[in-house]
């Protein structure tokens, strides 16, 4: 394999690779990793429905969004270790070491790489947490991004993160306060770092499938 004109070195790209495997063992442990399979997508909301006295029936009187209850510290060592994997300048930016493994490999492979690219494309995308697959907001209101434009949760990780956890950002944590519970916030934050932790899985899993196979042009150890 051949050492493309322009490009990282294979030396280079090892200390990228190496460091990228580091950084995501630190990350993939705890309870937030644990929370869900890194096979299964999306998460289980349920009901919760009260008994209706002497009725033998129920009503709904809310929704489990289906993740867990982690406190703030937990979600804050969390969205630290996670920071550097979305943070565009970062050595450990997902996409850029995504791009780092397909450059270190044969033609064949970079062709299936393409699968994760997309997977981690569609969790990262300009030094943010992207993919929404519920949102909230006043359907009435500007909540922050125009009229009548609901909050993704990827926008509401975004700006719980920089609105409140990691940094205070007036903007971000103004636009919070148009999120209708504190539940939504946490199901916002838990589900993307989560989404990123499978995309840092899978990219960790074909960093190391990859000299295994022999594909790449460097020893990784």
């Amino acid at each position: 394999m051949t050492e493309r004109r322009g490009g990282p070195s294979p030396h280079e790209r090892k200390a990228r690779l190496v460091k990228f495997l580091a950084r995501a063992d630190r990350t993939l442990q705890g309870p937030l990793f644990e929370a869900r399979s890194m096979e299964k997508e999306g998460w289980d909301l349920k009901f919760i429905m009260q008994p209706i006295e002497g009725t033998g029936r129920a009503r709904i009187v809310g929704l489990d969004l289906g993740v867990p209850d982690l406190d703030v510290d937990v979600l804050e060592a969390n969205a630290v270790r996670c920071r550097v994997f979305f943070a565009v300048k970062e050595d450990n930016y997902l996409p850029s070491v995504v791009s780092i493994l397909r450059q270190s490999v044969g033609a064949d492979r970079r062709a299936e790489l393409g699968d994760l690219r997309t997977l981690v494309n569609s969790r990262v995308k300009n030094g943010s947490l992207v993919g929404a697959h519920i949102f909230s907001g006043k359907l009435e209101s500007d909540n922050g991004l125009g009229p009548g434009q609901l909050l993704g949760n990827d926008q509401i990780a975004m700006d719980f993160l920089y609105g409140t956890l990691l940094h205070e950002e007036p903007e971000r944590a103004a636009r919070l306060a148009n999120v209708s519970t504190d539940q939504t916030v946490r199901h916002a934050i838990v589900s993307k770092l989560h989404d990123l932790m499978q995309a840092i899985y899978w990219t960790r899993f074909e960093v190391l499938r990859a000299p295994e196979d022999g594909e790449l042009d460097f020893e990784l150890s």
